[in-house]
């Protein structure tokens, strides 16, 4: 697929223009998923995790791993929860979780989200670091069979951080050379630098103080040994592109396996030494050497040649957080993932009898007092005509402010039965702890459906006036991650706001645009928010297995009846 469709077909217009603009025309490969073995997708893992953490390693300490360590498995799940908009996913989880230690790059795009800047428009323009490249170890192990799409996606993620060329171009190169270590056998040599270099090529370069990325990896000299030690010098600390990836693939090229040899020899490449490179570069290298030669590229050291202090396990399982890496190479190997391309076709005549339960999340929040009567009205309306819909339906209705968080009006009941809310029973006081009322009512869900004995479809729905402010158990991570678990079992999330950006509160939640709606925060604007929902789950519950399975990531359907009212009163 020609870059141009691709880009237009994933994203809205903006997006997709600024994308090929910082891209470029490069080959887009197949979107096909082709993972990487187990042992290559553990081994680059762990590597990585293993290299930033080094230093620590080397002083016997146990340390946590590292942030360009966090991020790449951030980055990989935004990935296998969605390949067709990793990015957006990878933005709205950056903006809602806090990297101790991450880069510049990554915190001025976490700020930029977090004040309403698009995705695609919030990365640090003149960033040519290579954390971005750091983080794209998956990419390569996910499309381990086509590197030219493995640095395709990493280049396309690597805009959401940064807009420099040299920072996309690294990244693009990295991914291209995990992808040809987790496929290849033998020594990573001459011939593998020349295809990365080639790959890299395709993109747009931007050259620091004289250099490019590319142009680097083609300096290399054969043999390669021979440049290591003036390379690692030149490199050493330095954190940009155009010098991090390019010594990182040397040093991944030069190692020994298992690189516990290092000890026992003379020659520069020396884990000490190697210790002084970047974090980032020390990262990179380490996810090289394990996508070529597995975990065993790490073998634990034997009583003789183990530095003293360090324990056996120090380079395989010795960090904290590795469980969460084993994890994640699991899930790449394991194919539990769908590719990039992945548009439902509604089967006709496929009529879906699953029954349905929504979980209807109401904010009685005190800003909600001058609505009271339109929401009970309007809610009343939507049970009243749900209950005249063909198919099993239950409501679990929940609202929700500071005084209580999360207080159940009705539980699981039949909409045929559903009596109607009360003004005695809807109330508006107090704050808004969003997060703690979501979070209990999807727990509260997971509860019932473990003590089903039938499929059932969930629909999570959220109306709100107003911003999180109250909220003491949850956070927005915490979140994140539940919600992402819950729609790769098939459940569907619907947000509607008022007075706020709508689409970046939900999308910091994870949620899907298609899904989401603004509404005015007045008497017709809430009808029509209410009604429009209703409309949505009428038809929903009429639909087939096809309809339901596009509804879960666009459950309006593009018909936004509130936003429309929003728009046609203007001002």
């Amino acid at each position: 697929m020609h870059p141009d469709n691709d880009l237009d077909t994933r994203f809205e217009s903006d997006a997709a223009r600024r994308l090929a603009r910082l891209i470029g025309l490069p080959p887009a490969g197949d979107s096909n998923f082709s993972p990487a073995s187990s042992d290559r997708c553990r081994g680059a893992l762990l590597g990585a995790v293993a290299g930033e953490a080094l230093p620590a390693i080397l002083l016997g300490k146990t340390p946590s791993a590292g942030p360009d360590s966090r991020l790449t498995l951030i980055t990989t799940d935004a990935v296998l929860s969605g390949a067709h908009d990793h990015p957006v996913r990878f933005a709205a989880r950056l903006a809602a979780t806090h990297v101790r230690g991450a880069g510049m790059a990554a915190l001025h795009t976490r700020e930029s989200l977090r004040a309403g800047v698009a995705w695609w428009r919030a990365g640090a323009s003149n960033s040519a670091g290579a954390a971005a490249a750091a983080r794209s170890t998956g990419f390569g192990l996910l499309w381990s069979r086509d590197p030219a799409r493995a640095a395709y996606e990493a280049a396309i993620s690597a805009t959401v951080t940064h807009g420099h060329p040299a920072a996309i171009a690294g990244a693009a190169a990295f991914a291209a050379a995990v992808a040809l270590a987790a496929n290849g056998n033998g020594p990573l040599d001459q011939q593998w630098l020349a295809h990365v270099a080639n790959i890299c090529e395709e993109y747009p370069q931007g050259d620091v103080y004289g250099a490019t990325v590319a142009g680097r990896i083609r300096r290399i000299p054969a043999p390669i040994g021979t440049c290591l030690g003036d390379a690692l010098d030149e490199a050493r600390g330095s954190s940009l592109s155009t010098e991090a990836v390019p010594a990182a693939l040397l040093s991944a090229a030069t190692a020994p396996v298992p690189i516990t040899a290092a000890f026992d020899t003379s020659a520069d490449w020396d884990l000490r030494r190697i210790a002084g490179l970047h974090p980032a570069c020390r990262a990179m290298m380490g996810a090289c050497i394990g996508a070529r030669h597995g975990e065993t590229a790490f073998t634990s050291w034997d009583g003789t040649r183990r530095p003293a202090g360090m324990p056996v396990d120090a380079l395989t399982t010795g960090v904290r957080g590795s469980g969460a890496v084993l994890d994640t190479a699991d899930r790449i190997a394991g194919k539990r993932v769908r590719p990039v391309e992945r548009e439902t076709t509604p089967r006709e005549g496929d009529e879906d009898d699953t029954p349905v339960h929504i979980s209807f999340l109401i904010d009685r929040s005190g800003s909600m007092s001058g609505l009271q009567s339109d929401v009970v009205d309007g809610f009343n309306g939507f049970v009243a005509e749900q209950r005249n819909k063909p198919g099993e339906c239950a409501l679990t209705l929940v609202q929700f402010d500071s005084n209580d968080p999360y207080e159940v009006i009705h539980d699981a009941v039949p909409v045929a039965k559903l009596p109607d809310l009360t003004p005695q029973q809807y109330r508006p006081r107090g704050m808004t702890p969003l997060l703690d009322a979501l979070g209990s009512i999807i727990g509260k869900a997971d509860v019932r459906l473990a003590t089903l004995d039938h499929d059932e479809d969930q629909i999570v729905a959220v109306f709100t006036d107003g911003l999180e402010n109250a909220s003491r158990k949850w956070t927005r991570a915490d979140l994140f991650d539940m919600i992402a678990a819950r729609k790769k079992d098939g459940w569907t999330f619907v947000f509607m706001g008022a007075n706020q950006d709508s689409y970046a509160e939900a999308g910091r939640l994870g949620l899907d645009d298609g899904s989401v709606q603004d509404f005015r925060a007045d008497r017709v604007g809430v009808r029509e928010a209410i009604g429009s929902f209703n409309r949505a789950v009428g038809e929903y519950r009429g639909a087939g297995v096809g309809e339901r399975e596009r509804r879960r990531r666009a459950f309006f359907v593009g018909k936004k009846e509130a936003e429309e009212d929003d728009r046609g009163r203007g001002g």
